[in-house]
């Protein structure tokens, strides 16, 4: 008797009510999923050729980069990957 008591406070259940449970939560959660809110779809700027860049100090960069800019850092291992 003591077995059979054991077993009801264990609640084990048939494999089948198991699957059955897993399923129905798996269920409600994709329909759960389902009602979620889609953002809008975003309206991108149209890009123009004119930038409005008077003002702007272009002689300070004047040659800028330069053929070999890399040289600049004193490393051997860019050089060696550079020159592959």
């Amino acid at each position: 008797m003591k077995f059979h008591h054991a077993l009801l406070l264990l609640r084990v259940a048939h494999p089948s009510v198991c699957h059955a449970r897993a399923c129905a939560l798996t269920v409600c959660l994709l329909l759960l999923a389902a009602c979620a809110a889609v953002p809008p779809k975003l309206v991108h700027p149209t890009l123009t050729d004119n930038a409005p860049l008077a003002g702007l100090d272009t002689t300070a960069r004047a040659g800028w980069p330069q053929a070999q800019w890399w040289r600049s850092y004193g490393d051997a291992q860019l050089d060696d990957l550079i020159a592959r």
